[in-house]
C-alpha cells in the first residue's frame, strides 16, 4: 500500500496541479495550510502533529478521484509512467535512511575531506601568540 504522501505527489502530476495550488486551495477553504508545510509533510519532514493535514489530504484525494480516473482513461501509458517515477523518488527518498543504520565508518577509514577550512587561523606576528576565528 502506498503512503498518503506517496498517493498525494501521484494525483498533483497526474491532475496537472503544484503544492501552491493545492496548499492555496486549503488555505481558501479555512484550513491554514502554506506551501512550505505541504511540501514538509510529502518529504516526510513535518515537525507538527499531521493528523489534520492527513485527514484534508484524505478528503482531497476522494474529491479529485474523479479526474484522475477520467486520465488514466484517456492516457494509461502517462498514468503508469508517473506512478513509476513517483515510486522511484519515494524510494530513494528511503535509501539514506537505510544506509544510515550501516555501521559507522572507523576513524582510520574515515577520507580526509578536501578543501575544509581550518578550525583556527594562526598569525605570523613575531612573539605568535595571536589566533584568528574562522567565523570572522
Amino acid at each position: 500500500m502506498k503512503s498518503l504522501a506517496e498517493r498525494v505527489c501521484l494525483r498533483l502530476r497526474i491532475i496537472n496541479m503544484n503544492k501552491t495550488e493545492l496548499a492555496w486551495q486549503f488555505d481558501k477553504e479555512g484550513m491554514r495550510c502554506s506551501r512550505s508545510m505541504l511540501s514538509q509533510y510529502l518529504n516526510g519532514k513535518y515537525p507538527s502533529n499531521p493528523a489534520k493535514l492527513e485527514e484534508r489530504l484524505e478528503r482531497w484525494l476522494e474529491e479529485t478521484e474523479e479526474q484522475e480516473a477520467a486520465f488514466r482513461k484517456e492516457k494509461p501509458q502517462v498514468a503508469d509512467k508517473y506512478a513509476q517515477q513517483i515510486a522511484r523518488e519515494f524510494a530513494s527518498q528511503k535509501e539514506p535512511e537505510e544506509a544510515g543504520e550501516q555501521e559507522p565508518l572507523l576513524e582510520e577509514e574515515v577520507p580526509p575531506r578536501m578543501g575544509s577550512k581550518p578550525d583556527v587561523f594562526e598569525s605570523d606576528d613575531y612573539i605568535n601568540i595571536v589566533g584568528i576565528c574562522n567565523l570572522c
